[in-house]
Parts: C-alpha cells; structure tokens; sequence
C-alpha cells in the first residue's frame, strides 16, 4: 500500500491588481486579498487559490490546475452578480 504524501509548498502568488489572473475577494468573508497557492504533487505541481482571513480559509483546489488560470475562472465565478 503506497503512504501518504502531504503536498508540499512550492511558491504563493500574490493577487495581480488587474489583468485576466485578477482574483476577485473571497466569497466566503469579503476579504479582498487572496493569494495563488503553487504545491507539488506526484504528478507534478498544482495551482489553487487561497484565502487569508483571519477566520476563513476559503479555498479552491481542483487537484488538476497545472496552470493559474484554471484555479482563477472557478474562484471568480459567482451564482448572481
């Protein structure tokens, strides 16, 4: 039976302030700054994007985005705007 691995941290991006990798604030507490998240897998690295509020810790994580953009369409995504 194969043992766990944890991912390990590659790199955190901050928030671009415009552009098509712009991410807008969390939908979970408002808070207006979250960060790329880079980790390495067995398969290679991934993206997700996370938040850093104090008490939210909202995140989207596919487990396949090998690139920003993929994490970015979903996090930005909102039912009603």
């Amino acid at each position: 039976m194969a043992s766990y691995k944890p991912p390990v941290l590659l790199d955190i991006k901050p928030n671009p302030p415009e552009g098509e990798l712009h991410l807008k604030p969390c939908p979970f507490c408002g808070k207006e700054d979250p960060v790329y998240w880079q980790y390495e897998t067995d398969v290679g690295p991934r993206w997700k994007v996370f938040c850093l509020g104090e008490e939210c810790g909202g995140c989207i994580d596919t487990g396949y985005a090998q690139q920003r953009h993929h994490v970015t369409d979903k996090w930005n995504r909102r039912a009603k705007e």
